[in-house]
């Protein structure tokens, strides 16, 4: 723990911005009711388009310590603390004090938790919570209280508020291991887990169903949704909806947002049928932020399930293995099969296989320990095996990533250290007398250790450069292999548009000339209470935000499609002096072709609105013009513009769409 607390706080002052999210948690930060809500902008007209629960931490800290990117890390850095601590303590309940040490030492050197917990991203937050409601659950099983188990599904419920529906992946798991190992009659176990999921779904619904009481004319529009309905977001948008289109009604089309379950994921160019195929978890890519210890995982498994058929361990050492391996197991299964089946938007959704991988890589380090003196068996060579797999599979790993500087001696010694050690534990096998002298037994297990804990380390490690750090859009530690197209997954890379979470504050010509355009709108707003700028996307607004804006109206949502406000909208404020100036971004880069509102609001503004003259709100300046002089075009709405133009009179926006000012 303190190590990795070392690394956190050391990496999150280098964490930077999300941008969408990092608007949002400054918008909750300023405003209480965009702070209930979960609101992108200060002025609370849309939500984001998922549950903000994993946004409360940062808005409070940038409430406290203002904004900048140590508030918005410093969260998830407590989270991993918290993670380690408890995967600790659930480690140490099925295997024993050593391999909870170890289980919570392969936590804390998992290279996507490392780059996980110093950015800020929601993935932290769902990942303490579903670690421990797997501890509360096991002191369920092991003291046969039913409060410890409410307490499971109390931690399940934060976890959805977190990442909505991906938190209930661990149920089934618990729910069958519950029924098959506690030991209370079948009635009250189906009784207790009937209470339980109960308490599950009413902690996981209760924030959006209070949202969802409030009429629609006094909360902001749920973006994701086209029916303006919470459970549509959450349930369908976000839920069902990636996998049976149309499932769910009143949700955005499945891909709105860039994340289409059938995309091509991030397995890289040439490799587009591993998208749907848990193989593709064996990729370099995936493997150099998970999968170090497969083979330690593979090897607890296959040794418990050994273990426990021969009756090998005290009972209840056995009652407790038997629990983890189930648990882990299913877990496994669970989530693997599906993150397998999905293509992946970004490699940190692996970090819920995390736990269980760590739980049984660390049973399969003390069994395989137990098994190099168990007499008359040939399980004592399986850490001999073990080791020499372990060495073969971390070369390969290295290999993969290419050369990014990593000492030309590295992978000579890994291979000596591992290479000896699987010799040395072989001889050591048929002379089991022999390991009992001396320090022979601590120093195998010293080289041992180094052998199975060299790669993640030394990738966990590399975080403290910041070019391998990863982002807050995407957490990854190390390099990314050479064969994958960054270009096909940077959404800002000259000529694409990608689902990338960074707004046009990348682009410093944009950003500038927004500002600008903000400045001189805030100028010449002199009706109090209205907005003081609208845009056609939150990349425009995004900026503005984080550089304290506010008042602002944000068309579209995060995938340019939310109808969140239509042109009779646009029409009623400007007829009425809330709203003036409009930005609007030329061409179709920063909007979705789908955008019909978007669409519409510009047809109308082109109608109706005239445009500013760059000379009024850009500085002057000596060298050429700003490239962005021709992306972003401030328009004046005045009354009597459109009148001009014998447009007539604006059309009333329906009664059930009101968009209020803000105040």
């Amino acid at each position: 723990m303190g190590g990795s607390g070392v690394i956190f706080a050391y990496d999150i002052g280098f964490g930077g911005y999300s941008d969408y999210y990092a608007s949002a948690a400054r918008s909750m930060s300023g405003n209480w009711r965009a702070f209930f809500f979960g609101a992108f902008d200060p002025s609370a007209t849309i939500t984001l388009d998922k549950l903000a629960g994993f946004l409360v931490p940062q808005a409070l800290a940038v409430r406290a310590l203002g904004f900048n990117p140590w508030a918005l890390g410093l969260p998830q850095a407590l989270e991993g603390q918290a993670t380690i601590l408890a995967a600790y303590a659930v480690i140490r309940r099925w295997a024993g004090f050593r391999a909870g040490v170890f289980g919570a030492a392969v936590m804390a050197t998992t290279p996507l938790l490392v780059s996980m917990f110093s950015h800020p991203m929601e993935d932290a937050m769902l990942t303490l919570c579903t670690t421990l409601a797997v501890l509360a659950w096991q002191k369920s099983l092991d003291t046969g209280r039913t409060g410890y188990l409410f307490l499971s599904a109390v931690a399940v419920g934060l976890g959805f508020q977190a990442k909505m529906m991906q938190a209930w992946l661990i149920l089934p798991s618990l729910a069958v291991v519950y029924m098959i190992l506690q030991r209370h009659t079948m009635l009250r176990k189906v009784r207790d887990l009937c209470a339980a999921a109960v308490l599950t779904v009413a902690v996981s619904l209760s924030w959006m169903s209070a949202i969802a009481l409030v009429p629609a004319p006094g909360r902001p529009f749920i973006d994701g949704t086209v029916d303006n309905n919470i459970y549509s977001m959450v349930f369908g948008f976000n839920g069902l909806n990636r996998y049976l289109p149309g499932l769910v009604p009143g949700a955005l089309a499945p891909g709105a947002d860039g994340k289409e379950v059938g995309g091509a994921g991030d397995v890289g160019p040439g490799q587009g049928w591993l998208v749907h195929s848990p193989l593709k978890l064996f990729l370099p890519y995936y493997s150099t932020q998970i999968g170090w210890l497969y083979p330690l995982a593979l090897a607890g498994l296959v040794l418990g399930v050994l273990y426990l058929r021969r009756n090998l361990l005290p009972v209840p050492a056995a009652r407790k293995l038997k629990s983890g391996l189930l648990v882990s197991a299913g877990l496994l299964l669970t989530e693997g099969t599906l993150m397998g089946v999905t293509a992946i938007p970004h490699p940190v959704y692996l970090a819920s296989l995390a736990l269980p991988i760590a739980a049984l890589a660390a049973i399969g380090g003390g069994l395989l320990w137990r098994s190099l003196v168990l007499p008359g068996s040939r399980a004592r060579y399986a850490l001999s095996l073990y080791l020499l797999i372990q060495t073969l599979w971390t070369i390969a790993i290295i290999e993969s990533s290419g050369d990014w500087g990593l000492a030309p001696w590295l992978l000579p010694v890994i291979g000596a250290a591992g290479f000896g050690s699987s010799l040395f534990s072989f001889v050591g096998a048929n002379r089991t007398a022999t390991l009992g002298r001396g320090h022979t037994l601590e120093v195998l297990a010293v080289f041992a250790v180094g052998v199975v804990l060299a790669g993640p380390v030394l990738w966990s490690l590399s975080t403290l450069d910041p070019s391998f750090n990863g982002s807050a859009n995407d957490a990854y530690a190390g390099p990314r292999p050479a064969t994958l197209d960054q270009a096909s997954i940077d959404p800002l890379h000259p000529g694409i548009y990608g689902p990338g979470l960074n707004s046009d504050r990348r682009i410093l010509d944009l950003a500038a000339a927004g500002s600008d355009m903000y400045r001189f709108a805030r100028l010449n707003t002199h009706v109090p209470g209205g907005f003081i700028l609208a845009t056609d996307s939150w990349r425009t607004s995004a900026p503005l935000i984080m550089e304290g804006g506010n008042r602002l109206l944000t068309v579209g949502g995060y995938s340019s499609t939310a109808p969140n406000v239509n042109p009779q909208q646009i029409a009623r404020l400007v007829a009425a002096g809330s709203l003036r100036f409009l930005l609007l971004t030329a061409g179709s880069r920063q909007v979705d072709s789908r955008s019909g509102n978007v669409n519409g609001i510009r047809a109308w503004v082109g109608a109706n609105c005239s445009t500013v003259p760059e000379s009024q709100y850009m500085p002057p300046r000596n060298g050429p013009e700003r490239p962005a002089a021709g992306t972003y075009v401030l328009f004046d709405c005045r009354p009597h513009t459109g009148v001009a133009k014998g447009q007539g009179p604006h059309p009333a926006a329906p009664a059930s769409s009101t968009l209020n000012p803000p105040r």
